[in-house]
């Protein structure tokens, strides 16, 4: 401790329920900190450092435990989802989506013997641990919210498993308001599905942001999880699907319907999985060897060939501004109706509020540039590269 005085500020922190003391003393080394002569008493009787000013103290841990109650850390990870296919059809006149996943996944570090996956409002039928060709019936307990599945056994790092879980998931089932960006929390959504509303075109598109997605289909519905996909999604076979990755297949059915089989090579967060459905038109592009789909309601596609147009521009920027190649193997941009925020940057696929839908005429006057290069953008940040909590959401957006 050196001789001359200085001042020290201790401060204590307990979290959970925090407590902070703040004290000010004067300290040397030849004297107790505690101890001084009068001369030195009435120094700090008079110095304004040496009280405390209860109300401001009281006022900082206030605002320090609001800080601890918002922050959301990194989710604790047990299990690596790897891989996720599902096979969807959706009950139109009930707006629910019928479902079946199979999910890949490997104890992230200590051995498991129960798999927890998020699963939002959910009728769960039966629930199968894979093995080839074989299967073996799993029991489970479900919550409404979270689906919580009883192993044979004890599985460690070096194992890889495959559940299957049947299921019915109800999006519109205890949905409500979300945050100011994001207006609902449905995840998924039927529009005029029994094409009832004149003028209003019959779609279904997802909104996964933050963790809205499990709405729709069983997952780990954190940002610091990644999984490649296999999307098979049945549909009217008028109708036109969209999803993140490629289509490789389409397999014609009976009764009017169509099996359509996107499939996401590389890993991404569950939040950026998104379909849309619907009677869309398509405009192509191309930049460099990705090719660029814009899709709208028809009638509407000269228009979005003006208001997308500037698209490969944007690519070939942000590709130079950063030196990295746009990392996705296409980018399509979906034109929708009643969506519930701007824009969202789903990988490979992102998704529009219909003020973009505009006419020929209605285009010339476009200026919706910004909002294009910002979910573009997010294909670099946020996609590629993601937050690994929620609590730093913000640079997602804000390199955006």
């Amino acid at each position: 401790m050196q001789s001359t005085p200085k001042k020290i500020l201790i401060t204590c922190l307990t979290f959970g329920s925090l407590s902070m003391a703040l004290f000010t003393v004067s300290c040397k080394s030849e004297k107790s900190a505690l101890v001084q002569n009068s001369e030195n008493s009435a120094v700090a009787e008079a110095s304004p450092e040496a009280r405390i000013d209860s109300a401001k103290l009281l006022r900082m841990i206030r605002e320090k435990n609001a800080e601890i109650a918002g922050y959301q850390p990194s989710a604790k990870r047990d299990f690596d989802l790897l891989h996720t296919e599902l096979d969807l059809a959706f009950d139109w006149s009930n707006q629910a989506v019928i479902g079946r996943a199979k999910l890949k996944l490997t104890p992230y570090f200590y051995p498991q013997k129960e798999l927890v996956l998020d699963a939002k409002d959910f009728e769960v039928g039966a629930i199968y641990l894979l093995n080839g060709e074989a299967q073996s019936k799993l029991n489970y307990r479900y919550d409404e919210k979270q689906l919580r599945i009883y192993l044979p056994e004890l599985f460690n790092s070096k194992d890889t498993i495959q559940v299957e879980i049947n299921y019915i998931a109800f999006p519109d089932r205890n949905s409500g308001s979300g945050s100011e960006a994001i207006t609902d929390t449905k995840g998924l959504y039927f529009i005029d599905p029994l094409d009832t509303i004149p003028g209003k075109p019959t779609m279904i598109w997802t909104q996964g942001e933050t963790e809205h997605n499990s709405k729709w289909f069983p997952t780990i519905d954190k940002p610091n999880e990644r999984f490649t996909q296999l999307f098979k999604l049945t549909v009217p076979d008028s109708m036109v699907s969209i999803s993140n990755g490629v289509l490789v297949k389409q397999e014609k059915l009976e009764n009017g319907l169509r099996k359509d089989y996107w499939e996401m090579k590389l890993p991404h967060a569950p939040y950026l999985a998104a379909i849309a459905v619907g009677n869309f038109g398509k405009v192509e592009a191309k930049w460099k060897n990705i090719p660029l789909g814009y899709y709208v309601e028809k009638g509407f596609e000269k228009g979005a060939a003006m208001v997308f147009e500037n698209t490969p521009e944007m690519i070939g920027l942000f590709e130079e501004k950063l030196g990295v190649d746009f990392p996705w193997p296409k980018y399509d941009q979906i034109v929708v109706r009643d969506f519930v925020s701007g824009a969202m940057e789903n990988t490979t696929a992102s998704i529009f509020m219909e003020e973009l839908r505009l006419d020929e005429r209605e285009a010339i006057d476009s200026e919706w540039d910004y909002i294009i290069a910002h979910e573009l953008f997010h294909q670099w940040f946020g996609d590629l590269v993601t937050a690994e909590s929620w609590a730093n959401l913000t640079l997602n957006e804000a390199f955006a």
